[in-house]
This record gives structure tokens, sequence and C-alpha cells, in this order.
């Protein structure tokens, strides 16, 4: 029975360092690294124009003097 307990107490102490080291790990910030040259502003912002018009946008829908939905352009 105490050699139970010896082990329980030693598993708990271990998955309380892997438990500090995973929470470590998430704690740092995340970084991003460019694999290429150096990117110009306005080829930057262009890349992230594109990225948010793909974005897309759902559309309006009223209903018509039928009762029947019709969509409305945006």
């Amino acid at each position: 029975m105490l050699y139970k307990n010896i082990l329980i107490e030693a598993r708990v102490r271990e998955l309380k360092k892997q438990l500090i080291e995973i929470t470590k790990h998430k704690a740092r910030k995340q970084k991003r690294i460019q694999h290429s040259g150096i990117i110009e502003y306005s080829i930057a912002a262009s890349y992230v124009a594109t990225k948010v018009s793909i974005v897309p946008q759902p559309s309006k829908k009223a209903r018509g003097s039928s009762g029947q939905e019709k969509a409305q352009p945006t």
C-alpha cells in the first residue's frame, strides 16, 4: 500500500512538471518567419486586401409582398 502512494506521488510530480512546460510553451509569443526577401509595403498592403476581399459576404434577404424571400444585392 505504501509503495502505491510513493508511485502516485512521483507520477503527480512528473505531471506537474509536464504541465509547467506546456504552459510555458503556450505562453511564448508565436512569430511568423518570412522565407523570402524583403517585402515592400505596397505588396503587403495588396496581399492583405486580397485576403480580406476573399471572405464571402452574406447577402441580405427581405420579404416581398407575396411572402417570398428575395435576395438583395449588397
